[in-house]
């Protein structure tokens, strides 16, 4: 699950760029909100895995 939203995140980078390069700003923003979606989903799953690790290692 964390490589997933990593990856979508890195995926969707391109679509924001394509975006902006053909000066669309308004297009640019629909990705990039759902690229930091990914982003923050990806972090919290990070942070729940250490801390099972982290309670099950004692």
């Amino acid at each position: 699950m964390l490589q997933l939203s990593s990856h979508h995140a890195w995926m969707l980078d391109q679509y924001v760029k394509d975006a902006e390069s053909q000066g669309d700003d308004e297009l640019a923003k629909w990705p990039h909100r759902i690229q930091d979606n990914n982003l923050k989903a990806g972090e919290q799953g990070e942070q729940r895995l250490l801390k099972r690790l982290q309670s099950e290692n004692g």
